[in-house]
């Protein structure tokens, strides 16, 4: 054997090659000091095996050349918190962040120091009263802010009179549903977590119906609204819509708002004390149209129409809006049925992207916790100057549910590029400035409709 072989084996010092090192070691080429250099580095290695054994596994197998590689092997880390839910939440996070980068060493001790960096923050989580979620508690270790929802029992009950019983119930509910969405390792938490939530969910609404002094009436799925610049051509297009009675001149109940007030056609427009006019943004060619929508959404809750009605839509003249549609999709979606007068209610996102301004959908929970807080959206924090940004920040602040609608708008900014076409059941096609192409897109979908009925 060549000396330089020896050196090689000295190198990867590895217990499997440690023989044949001995056997290199004991020709009478290499001195002593050469031997003791080779123990000082299998100590070292040693030393590093061990301390990589609490948790991890690297084995030295051989490709299909025959050379040496390394396999990656997870094991558990144990904490020994004294939560059990905890200590397995923490190594099935550890886990899936080190599983797609396993092969990079690097990547690997960058999840060991970031997740280990949040554990006493998060387990903190797990020592409220009820402990936090299974689902918060992953949140906070994957380093993502995961606000607690907020209580319906307390801003809808008041707590006295009849309602103190109601009151009591609900937050025992709610109690017991945060208490099993906590219990992952218990077989049916899910479940139990549900019903206890439907139960404060009904309590709350229950609240919320003694409260309130308006009575559902027939046709009170949806109120819309939409805001008009008194020197564009949403002007035409405001009176086209109501001469056809299309758009949200089909919906229950509509209001038309502007910064005066003024008569346009049959409509009399309801007056927001702000300025329409807006800069737009060079880079990313949108109008920086906040302050507007803020005032104007400001005007629409106090007004209180919302109340009336299951759903409150915000639709801009230049959407071709069917409300007939929306309503398929509400009724149709279990998930959102289940959802939109309960817990927070909930608003439609319209985009992979987020939110878009041409629709707006809110539930009429949603509008209630809108109504209630939207103070709380005022900080910098959420100072996006496009409104559909900062209506989409604000409810996600408020803690509102959302539902993913994928059909609800078609439109060149979010990848729609042939919606001109105006062909598949969307709810609304965005933009349409001119009235002729405006009254073409609708046509063409009333009669798509008209098939699929037939068809039917």
């Amino acid at each position: 054997m060549e000396r330089s072989d020896c050196e090689e084996l000295l190198e990867v010092g590895e217990q499997r090659d440690r023989d044949e090192l001995k056997e290199c070691l004991a020709r009478p080429f290499w001195s002593l000091r050469l031997l003791t250099l080779a123990l000082g580095f299998a100590a070292i290695a040693a030393s590093f095996t061990l301390r990589q054994a609490r948790v991890t596994s690297v084995e030295r197998v051989r490709d299909i050349e025959g050379e040496f590689m390394e396999e990656w092997k997870f094991e558990e880390v144990k904490l020994d918190s004294g939560d059990e839910v905890y200590d397995v939440l923490f190594n099935q996070t550890l886990f899936e962040c080190i599983e797609p980068v396993k092969a990079d060493a690097v990547a690997r001790g960058r999840c060991y120091d970031e997740i280990f960096a949040r554990q006493n923050k998060c387990l903190d989580l797990r020592k409220e009263d009820p402990p936090a979620s299974c689902h918060r508690t992953v949140q906070c270790l994957k380093g993502k802010k995961e606000e607690k929802g907020l209580n319906p029992c307390d801003w809808l009950c008041t707590g006295k009179g009849d309602q103190a019983f109601v009151k009591d119930a609900c937050s025992k509910s709610l109690y017991d549903a945060e208490l099993w969405s906590g219990k992952c390792l218990d077989s049916g938490y899910h479940e139990k977590s549900r019903k206890a939530m439907q139960e404060a969910n009904r309590l709350s609404q229950q609240c919320s119906d003694d409260a309130s002094s308006v009575q559902k009436e027939v046709g009170s799925n949806f109120f819309c609204w939409a805001l008009v610049v008194p020197w564009t051509n949403e002007v035409d297009l405001l009176l086209m819509q109501q001469r056809l009675q299309k758009g949200i001149f089909e919906c229950d109940a509509h209001e038309i708002y502007s910064d005066r007030e003024m008569h346009i056609g049959t409509i009399k427009t309801v007056k927001v004390d702000t300025d329409l006019h807006c800069k737009m943004n060079k880079m990313t060619l949108t109008v920086e149209n906040t302050r507007i929508f803020r005032a104007v959404w400001r005007k629409v809750l106090d007004r209180m129409v919302w109340k009336n009605y299951d759903w409150t839509v915000k639709a801009d003249l230049d959407s071709v809006f069917v409300p007939t549609r929306l309503l398929n999709y509400v009724e149709g979606d279990k998930w959102i049925q289940d959802h939109a007068q309960t817990g927070t209610g909930l608003w439609l996102n319209n985009c992979w992207r987020g939110l878009h301004g041409p629709i707006e959908v809110l539930s009429k929970r949603a509008m209630q916790i809108y109504s209630d807080r939207w103070t709380q959206c005022h900080g910098t924090k959420m100072a996006y100057p496009q409104e559909d940004v900062y209506l989409m920040e604000c409810l996600q602040h408020l803690g509102i549910w959302k539902a993913d609608v994928k059909h609800l708008l078609a439109e060149d900014h979010c990848d729609h590029h042939d919606y001109y076409k105006c062909e598949g059941n969307f709810v609304a096609y965005h933009p349409f400035k001119e009235e002729k192409n405006w009254m073409t897109c609708r046509d063409k979908l009333s009669s798509i409709d008209y098939n699929n009925e037939l068809a039917a």
